[in-house]
């Protein structure tokens, strides 16, 4: 049996890894998108400057995702490993 502070602070690990990850896969769908928004509208001599500032307003959103979703993986992955850890501290002293 599993106690419920290690359960928690596993649990816990796994919310904000699998937070990391769909952070950073949003993150880069927009910065890509904007990026592409972006070079469409500069290489475009009749595009509209509106499109421009979209593609960077994308980007730096999407860049912006990505620069949370680091922490957010690096700390979940950490607690998962702290948890793994005193559960097995747990099972040795049982």
């Amino acid at each position: 049996d599993v106690p419920k502070v290690i359960w928690d602070e596993y649990q816990q690990g796994c919310n904000l890894y699998k937070g990391g990850v769909v952070s950073i896969s949003v993150g880069c769908g927009l910065a890509a998108l904007g990026s592409i928004l972006y070079c469409s509208a500069i290489a475009s001599p009749d595009a509209k400057e509106s499109a421009a500032v979209g593609g960077l307003v994308l980007s730096s959103l999407g860049g912006s995702l990505v620069g949370v979703s680091i922490p957010l993986l690096c700390w979940g992955d950490h607690l998962k490993r702290t948890a793994n850890k005193d559960m097995e501290l747990f099972s040795i002293l049982k």
